[in-house]
């Protein structure tokens, strides 16, 4: 797992979603899916699931996977805000 971690608006999402396009098609018929999710504060889990869904094959009851022979390369994107520490106790 990587974190890409810098600044508000430096292109991290551009850069990671590039690299994943061009790493798919670059490989062809046998590389990877890519898979990017973006959460937000009103993403729900049955969005998620079916983002994920989408792509993935069914194997047998309950299994499922990328497409045999391929991988999957998934991207996350979430806003994590932290708030900052008070400089001065609160009342």
């Amino acid at each position: 797992m990587t974190v890409f971690r810098s600044l508000k608006g430096t292109g991290k999402s551009a850069v990671t979603n590039a690299w994943l396009l061009e790493a798919s098609s670059r490989t062809e018929g046998t590389g990877y899916i890519p898979l990017i999710i973006n959460y937000s504060a009103r993403t729900t889990a049955k969005q998620t699931q079916d983002g994920i869904m989408v792509k993935m094959d069914r194997r047998r009851k309950g299994i499922y996977g990328p497409p045999v022979g391929k991988r999957c390369i998934a991207r996350v994107h979430t806003e994590i805000k932290v708030p900052l520490k008070p400089k001065c106790p609160q009342e």
